[in-house]
């Protein structure tokens, strides 16, 4: 029987070479058992090299031939042998690398600050940051606060922390924080996630609410992270379901199309995604970091600008 095995290029290997173990049933009749193997191939499987011997006698048997190969095999083992090792061999290969094999997501480490605008006016900034943990765990931090004039009249600051890690490219959330600071409703709130019993505990002004969750639940902040994870994988229709002040939200977003976006950090290619009245540009050459976001409310209009980035190490 006979197989014909291609390179890792795909191109065909320039020539096989035959085998041919010839077993007698009777003295009337021969059984032929034929493989090919390729020469480019026979090298670099440690399995097959090691039969290799000397070439073996021309003498033909029941009147067939046997082809003189530059290199044959032993005959102290069948053929069977030869083509269990081949076969394995190329199937680790192909286990090893898999043809069309989603890569796991690696998050990258960073530092952004924003403007934050209200009708043109601005009204404050807001820094995101993403840093790794020596235990292997994320947090992702974001701060919003109030600049300039309007600071004098409203110093406010609202500052959030999710802690988490990621497990195969999937991103588990464990503890948030936000703290709210300025005017009369400054607060803390605090949720802790047990995925052992598959609940999340909510915290505020010592009162406590325990709400089931479920594999795939994620935060207010972590949501952030898994749309850039999702759009980076070429993701066109987005859902997450987060847990928020004690209930369990859920929020779609659309790539709506591209745009190209002018930035204090240069001019960029973006998608454009939306969500209800929210929009928002993200920038592939940026690692789909946020770099504007546009929220249309019926008396005003906010919009955030990127202004710095940071990577690192």
């Amino acid at each position: 029987m006979g197989m014909a095995v291609f390179d890792n290029a795909g191109a065909h290997l320039s020539r096989d070479i035959a085998v041919e173990r010839t077993r007698m049933k009777d003295d009337r009749s021969c059984k032929i058992f034929t493989s090919y193997i390729p020469v480019g191939r026979i090298q670099s499987v440690p399995a097959i090299k090691d039969l290799v011997r000397s070439p073996a006698s021309k003498v033909g048997v029941c009147g067939y031939p046997v082809i003189q190969p530059e290199l044959d095999l032993k005959w102290e083992l069948t053929l069977n042998v030869a083509y269990f090792a081949l076969t394995t061999a190329l199937l680790v290969a192909l286990l090893a690398s898999p043809a069309g094999a989603k890569p796991t997501y690696a998050p990258e480490p960073y530092e952004a600050l924003y403007t934050v605008h209200a009708n043109g006016l601005k009204v404050g900034e807001m820094t995101r940051k993403l840093e790794k943990r020596p235990d292997d765990t994320w947090l992702m931090e974001s701060s919003l606060y109030t600049t300039g004039l309007v600071a004098l009249f409203k110093d406010h600051r609202l500052t959030e922390r999710s802690l988490w890690r990621s497990q195969n490219s999937t991103l588990i959330p464990l503890d948030f924080q936000a703290k709210h600071t300025g005017g009369n409703d400054d607060s803390v709130e605090r949720m802790r996630f047990d995925w052992k019993e598959e609940v999340v505990t909510y915290l505020r002004e010592g009162k406590e609410t325990k709400v089931a969750v479920r594999p795939g639940i994620l935060d207010k902040l972590l949501y952030q992270v898994a749309l850039e994870r999702d759009l980076s994988e070429g993701e066109k229709h987005l859902e997450y379901t987060f847990a928020d002040r004690g209930e369990i939200k859920t929020y779609r977003f659309d790539v709506i199309g591209q745009e190209q976006l002018e930035t204090p950090l240069g001019t960029y290619q973006t998608l454009k995604v939306q969500r209800e009245d929210v929009t928002l540009w993200v920038a592939p050459a940026l690692d789909y970091t946020l770099v504007q976001l546009v929220q249309e409310k019926k008396d005003y209009t906010a919009t955030s600008y990127i202004t710095k980035l940071e990577r690192q190490e």
